[in-house]
C-alpha cells in the first residue's frame, strides 16, 4: 500500500458552500446511478479513504479505493444522506452527514467526513472517511469496559446531539485545534448522565494508571485546520475564531475526571481489575531480518514492489532498501483465548517528500515452534503498535497503536482479534485540512 502523503491544497478563494454541495450531490448521484466512471472523476489526484463495516476497519489510497467500489458498483446499492452540514475553512471544505447505505440483504448506517479541495481547477473529493458503521442486522451491544482519553476526559459519543451544550464555545486552541462548549447534564440521555460520579481508571499506553471521579461533561469540536485558516484566525477576535473553530470541527462528547492523568491513553470504570500491559521489546536483529523476509512475502509488499518497480532508483532493487528506509520490529508478550503467546510486529517505511516515492507497510506475526505465523493481514490497517493489553477482559489482547506515517488526522487506536487475526481496527481521529508538504 503507498501512502499518498497528505492532502494537496492550494491556497485561494474560500470555497463556496453552494459549489461544495454540487461535489456532494454528484457524488451521491454517480453511486444510486451506478455510474462508477463518474464517480471516479470526482476524486482528487491524492486521496485518502476509510471504510468501516460494523466492527471493520480498512483504510485506502485512491488506487485502492477505486478497486474497492468497482466491486461495490458491481451490484445496485441505495445511498441516501441526511443532517448535511457544510464548514469552509480557507481552500478546503469539512463535509459532515449521516450515511445510509443498502445493497441486497446489507444494510449499514452512520456519521461520514469529506474533504473537498480544489484540484486541477476543479472541486474534487481528498478524503473520504466512514466514522462509524451499524449494521441494521447485528446491533452492537453497550461496552464500558474501554473508553479512548481525549483532551483528558473519557470519551462517551463520537455523534452527540449539540442540543445538549449550553453556552457559546470558547477556543482551546492546540494540535488537533479545540474549540469547547459545557454540557447541560439533564439534557444528556440515561446511558450517558449515568458516568456523572463514577469513578474510573485512566491508563496510560505504557500501563501506568492512575483514578478518579467524572466531575461532568463537555462538547469539543476538534479539527487540523489549514495552515491558512490558523494565520487568518490570528487576525480575528476571539469569539469569532472560537465560533469559526466550533463549526470546523468533529463534534465529540467527554466526561471530565476531577484528576488529571498525564498522558492516559484509555479509560475504564475502576471497579474492573487492573489490567496487565506489556509495552513490548525492540526484536534483536536475527528476529528482525526474519519478520522482514515473512512481510516481503504478502501481497501488500509485493503490490508495493510493482509499483516502485515502475521507476526504481539505480542499484536499489527493492522498495525497502532505499536511502531513507527504516524497519522497526517489537516482540510482545500477548493472550489469545487465555493463553499466552509472543507476537512481533514489524513495520517497513519509506518517508519522502511528496512528490517522491512513499510507502509504509505492517504486519503482525506469532512465534511459535521456531516459525512466524502471520497474524494480520498486511495492508488492511496502518499502525504501530506500542503495546499489547487485555483491555476489555475477553481473554484476547489487544494492541494499542500510535498513527503511521502519513495517516494525517489519526491520533491513536487500538486493533481487536478478529478470528485469528488483529484486523480490526479502532481508531481515534479528527478532520485533517492541512498541507503536511
Amino acid at each position: 500500500m503507498v501512502l499518498l502523503l497528505g492532502l494537496m491544497v492550494v491556497v485561494g478563494a474560500p470555497l463556496a458552500e453552494r459549489d461544495v454541495r454540487g461535489v456532494v450531490d454528484g457524488w451521491l448521484a454517480a453511486q444510486n446511478a451506478g455510474d462508477l466512471a463518474g464517480y471516479d472523476k470526482l476524486y482528487a489526484a491524492k486521496f485518502t479513504g476509510i471504510r468501516r463495516s460494523g466492527p471493520r476497519t480498512v483504510r485506502f489510497d485512491r488506487a485502492g479505493w477505486m478497486r474497492d467500489r468497482a466491486r461495490m458498483f458491481g451490484k445496485p446499492m441505495t445511498v441516501a444522506i441526511s443532517d448535511v452540514k457544510i464548514r469552509t475553512g480557507g481552500a478546503a471544505a469539512l463535509v459532515s452527514f449521516t450515511q445510509t447505505f443498502a445493497q441486497g440483504s446489507y444494510k449499514d448506517a452512520g456519521p461520514k467526513q469529506l474533504v473537498i479541495v480544489r484540484d486541477a481547477g476543479a472541486l474534487k473529493i481528498a478524503s473520504e472517511k466512514m466514522l462509524r458503521s451499524n449494521i441494521e442486522s447485528a446491533p452492537v451491544p453497550a461496552d464500558e469496559r474501554f473508553r479512548f482519553v481525549v483532551s483528558g476526559g473519557l470519551l462517551l459519543s463520537q455523534s452527540p446531539d449539540e442540543g445538549w451544550a449550553t453556552g457559546a464555545p470558547t477556543y482551546e486552541g492546540g494540535d488537533p485545534a479545540v474549540a469547547v462548549r459545557r454540557v447541560d447534564a439533564g439534557k444528556l440521555p440515561p446511558e450517558l448522565a449515568r458516568w456523572q460520579g463514577r469513578r474510573v481508571r485512566l491508563v496510560t499506553a505504557p500501563g501506568p494508571s492512575c483514578e478518579g471521579k467524572i466531575k461532568g461533561f463537555r462538547l469539543l469540536s476538534r479539527s487540523i485546520p489549514h495552515f491558512g485558516t490558523h494565520q487568518e484566525w490570528n487576525e480575528m477576535k476571539d469569539a469569532a475564531v472560537a465560533q469559526q473553530a466550533w463549526d470546523l470541527g468533529a463534534k465529540v462528547l467527554v466526561a471530565d475526571v476531577d484528576k488529571l492523568c498525564e498522558q492516559a491513553f484509555w479509560a475504564q470504570p475502576a471497579g474492573q481489575s487492573s489490567p496487565v500491559t506489556d509495552r513490548g521489546e525492540p526484536a534483536d536483529e536475527p528476529l528482525k531480518t526474519r519478520v522482514v523476509v515473512e512481510l516481503r512475502k504478502s501481497d501488500a509488499w509485493k503490490e508495493i514492489q510493482k509499483s516502485y518497480l515502475a521507476s526504481p532508483s539505480k542499484g536499489v532493487k527493492r522498495w525497502d532498501a532505499l536511502q531513507g528506509a527504516s524497519v522497526e520490529a517489537r516482540r510482545f508478550r500477548a493472550r489469545r483465548a487465555g493463553k499466552e503467546i509472543r507476537l512481533v510486529s514489524v513495520t517497513s517505511s519509506v518517508i519522502a517528500s511528496c512528490s517522491e516515492f512513499n510507502a509504509d507497510l505492517w504486519g503482525l506475526y506469532e512465534e511459535r515452534g521456531g516459525k512466524l505465523i502471520p497474524r494480520n493481514t498486511p495492508g488492511k490497517a496502518s499502525a504501530r503498535p506500542v503495546a499489547a493489553v487485555d483491555s476489555d477482559g475477553d481473554g484476547n489482547s489487544e494492541l494499542l497503536f500510535e498513527p503511521a506515517s502519513g495517516s494525517y488526522g489519526t491520533e491513536k487506536g487500538r486493533l481487536l482479534l478478529e478470528g485469528e487475526l488483529w484486523d480490526n481496527a479502532e481508531e481515534l481521529a479528527v478532520p485533517y485540512m492541512d498541507c503536511p508538504c
